[in-house]
This record gives structure tokens, C-alpha cells and sequence, in this order.
């Protein structure tokens, strides 16, 4: 067998080998020359001989046609299982693929727009319905339902990894889509009606579909419409139908939810930047804040102490110097409010600058609520908005008061069942993390395999 073929093997002849078939030959010829009619003379045994050994070369040369039949047909049976398996190996290697980009996509799936959520459910509905054109059932095994939501989806998998595998002969495919129907986008993110933000992933639903491994790569019209929407691209002819298989589909499919994934990728790493860039901001607008009230009140209490001396004090002479260090001291902190604060004008009637507070409408909502304490009110106001909020979970304040201080630094409103311990709070965000990542495994990606009995 040589890889262009197979080849007729020819044994070499041992030694004498050739007289033996003689020999063969003439036993053999013997049958054949006991054939020969009557009328033959004397000696025609060696006729018979001749013969025979005719006969033998010729059983020879079928035993050596047949053994070249047999090469033939053994090569062409492991050509046929060679690209039976190389067909097969292909065809796993593209569903693990799409599958593996299916659920990076659900990773990102919070920081893309509506335009990008319809046009992945469209693409998703046009490469379902050919699969199911193509040959495509329900999942023939019914552990799976045909619809169900991505949560369910992850439990059923915690319950028995082998839902994800289709029975011998089938490809199992796992086609989400997701409902925005009920939830805003504000430009950066999703939010439910009141604000809150909304978790695409629980907004997500699976549909589920065997298609025959045989039918995997046969090739079957697809309209040039449902190859562009699948392929999220304008290269085909939308009035013009194309032979193409469900294998190329998800080849197109995968390459638009790779495209869409990088595309998400770098939109969130720019995400992460501006908010890194923020927080630097942030701290840097901290740190001169802190420094310049840090500043303000050691002038403000040498100042008092001037003061004090000033109405002690009757005699014009000594209370001139003690005056100019007041004002020298309000002088100084003045230049360096305008230097830290340039944006912030002070009136030219101001002797001594305020205190400086990063949200002074917070230190209001706060000071308003009956024994609240004006100096931890006014940490609070200097909290990021990140960090109020965090403050705030955990706060022994109404409802109202808490959302009324979270929408006057940007922030998203909590509900009812919000208000708990930070501890439960941290449980329910590790909750949706755990149900990320079971659905991540799900499809081989990242996390580890979840334990049988996991909630």
C-alpha cells in the first residue's frame, strides 16, 4: 500500500521455487492432460505437461489478479473510513469552535447595544431553520427540550454533562438568542424599568437541534438573504440561492460570532480604560481635595487662635501683625484653592475658602436625616459614587433616602430585596458568576466541570 494506491505485491521466487511450479504445473497439467481426446499420440504427456504448467502460470497470474482486487477494494474501504473520520474530525472541530465563541459571547452579552442583539437573534433564526431544512430534530435522546432558557441549560448540565452530546450518528447545536424586549440600554449597559442593571444572560434562551452527521456536509439551496444574515456580512446575492452545507453555516456562523466577540473585546477594553482613566481622576481630584482641606484646617485653626488673641487683645499696635497673619493665612489658602480648583471661582468678599466636598448634595441628603452626624456625612460625601454605593447596602437608612442619594451621584436605584447584607449581596453576585461560568464549561470554556449536585 503506498499513498497513491495500492500497489500488486510480487513475491520473489525462493530457490528452485520456479521448477516447483513446474512441478505444480504438471500435477496440475495432469488433471488438465487427462483431458486431452484419445486420438492424441504417444507422448502427448509431455503435451499434458506443457499444458499444466500453462494452467498453473495462469492460476498464478488469478492469484495474483485477486490479491490485487483485494489491495483495491481494502484501499478503497480505508479511503472511505479515512474520510469518513477526517469528515467526522472536522465536523467536531467546527461545533466545538462556534460553540466555544457561543459562550464567550454570553460574557459580553451586557455590554452590547440593541442593533448587535437583533442582529445575532437574526442570524441565529435564519441558521436554525436551515439546519432544521437540512434535516435538523429535536433532540432525538429527550434529555434536552428544543427551547429552553440559558440558566436551565446550565442546570440540566450540572445534573448530566452528556446533554451536550447528541447520540452516535448526530451533531448536537446550541443556537441562542436574546430578549430585550423588557430591558433599556442607556449606552453603556442594560437597566431594568427602575434603573437597576439587568443580567443578559438571564434574558437569554437556547434552542437546541441534532442534525444527522451524514447531513453535515451535503450540500443543500440556501437563499443569498440567509447566508448574509448568518454571516453578518453583504456577500452574497439576496435574490439568488446558493448550494452550501450546514457545516459551511456554522463556518460562517462562527466567524461572525468571533468577529463580534473581538469586536465586544475591544469595546470593553476601552470600557475598562475610560473607567481606569476615571478612577485616576477620581483619586487625583481625591488626593488634592484631601490635601486642601487637610491645609484649610490648620489655617483654620491657627486663624481661630489669631482670632482669639485679636479679642484678648486692646492694644491696635499688637493686633496689627496678629491681623496680617490672618490675612496672609486666608491669602495663601485662597491661592491655593484657585490652583487645585480652577474651575471653581471664589467671590472677591471671601475671606477664608470653603471646605472643599466631592458631593455636597450627599453631606445635604444626610445631615437632613434626623442624628446623623455631620463629619461622618461629610466622608461619605467624599466617597467615589461606587463607593457610596457600596456604603449604602449595607446602611441603616430608608429606602428613599438611600436611592434618593444614589441618583444624586449617577447611580442606579436599589430595590427592596436590594437592601440586605453585604454578605448576601456578595452570595447572589457570586451566584450569577457560578452560572456564568457552568455555562461556560458547558461549552468548554473556561471555569472548571461543575460537581454533580451543584446548585
Amino acid at each position: 500500500m503506498t499513498p497513491n494506491g495500492p500497489q500488486p505485491v510480487e513475491v520473489p521466487n525462493k530457490p528452485g521455487q520456479f521448477f516447483r511450479n513446474i512441478l505444480a504445473g504438471a500435477i496440475m497439467g495432469g488433471v488438465a492432460g487427462g483431458s486431452v481426446s484419445g486420438s492424441e499420440t504417444a507422448g502427448s504427456g509431455w503435451m499434458g505437461a506443457a499444458k499444466g504448467a500453462g494452467a498453473a502460470q495462469q492460476g498464478f497470474q488469478q492469484q495474483q489478479q485477486q490479491r490485487q482486487q483485494e489491495a483495491q477494494k481494502q484501499f478503497e474501504n480505508q479511503q472511505a473510513a479515512t474520510k469518513e473520520n477526517r469528515e467526522q474530525t472536522l465536523v467536531n472541530a467546527q461545533i466545538a469552535n462556534m460553540q466555544s465563541e457561543t459562550a464567550l459571547r454570553q460574557h459580553t452579552s451586557d455590554i452590547q447595544d440593541k442593533e448587535y442583539h437583533d442582529k445575532h437573534n437574526a442570524a441565529s433564526a435564519a441558521l436554525f431553520e436551515n439546519l432544521k431544512t437540512a434535516g435538523g430534530v429535536a433532540p432525538i435522546d429527550g434529555k434536552l427540550p428544543e427551547d429552553l432558557t440559558a440558566y436551565q441549560l446550565a442546570q440540566a448540565y450540572t445534573k448530566d454533562p452528556s446533554v451536550r452530546q447528541a447520540p452516535a450518528g448526530y451533531v448536537r447545536h446550541f443556537i441562542d438568542k436574546t430578549d430585550s424586549a423588557e430591558v433599556t440600554w442607556n449606552g453603556e449597559h442594560w437597566t431594568h424599568p427602575d434603573g437597576t442593571p439587568a443580567d443578559m444572560t438571564d434574558k437569554t434562551s437556547m434552542q437546541v437541534i441534532d442534525v444527522p452527521m451524514n447531513a453535515m456536509t451535503t450540500k443543500k439551496p440556501v437563499t443569498g438573504k440567509d447566508l448574509n444574515t448568518v454571516s453578518g456580512q453583504t456577500l452574497f446575492d439576496p435574490e439568488k440561492t446558493y448550494q452550501v452545507s450546514p457545516l459551511d453555516l456554522d463556518a460562517m456562523n462562527t466567524t461572525r460570532l468571533k468577529n463580534e466577540n473581538e469586536s465586544a473585546r475591544t469595546k470593553h477594553e476601552g470600557m475598562m480604560a475610560k473607567a481606569q482613566a476615571r478612577q485616576a481622576a477620581n483619586e487625583a481630584e481625591r488626593l488634592d481635595r484631601d490635601g486642601y482641606n487637610a491645609a484649610r484646617e490648620q489655617v483654620v485653626q491657627e486663624n481661630t487662635t489669631l482670632e482669639d488673641q485679636l479679642k484678648n487683645s486692646m492694644d491696635p499696635a499688637a493686633n496689627a501683625p496678629v491681623q496680617a497673619k490672618i490675612d496672609a493665612n486666608n491669602a495663601r489658602l485662597r491661592s491655593l484653592y484657585e490652583q487645585t480648583f480652577p474651575k471653581q471661582k471664589l467671590p472677591p468678599q471671601t475671606a477664608t475658602p470653603p471646605e472643599v466636598i466631592a458631593h455636597p448634595e450627599v453631606v445635604s441628603i444626610l445631615t437632613d436625616v434626623p442624628g446623623f452626624r455631620p463629619d461622618v456625612a461629610k466622608k461619605i460625601g467624599n466617597l467615589s459614587p461606587d463607593d457610596i454605593a457600596v456604603q449604602l447596602k449595607t446602611a441603616q437608612l430608608p429606602l428613599d433616602v438611600k436611592n434618593k442619594i444614589l441618583k444624586s451621584v449617577g447611580k442606579p436605584p436599589m430595590k427592596e430585596d436590594q437592601v440586605t447584607l453585604k454578605g448576601l449581596v456578595q452570595g447572589a453576585e457570586n451566584t450569577v458568576k457560578g452560572k456564568l461560568n457552568k455555562l461556560g464549561t458547558f461549552f468548554g470554556v473556561g471555569g472548571s466541570a461543575p460537581e454533580q449536585g451543584a446548585p
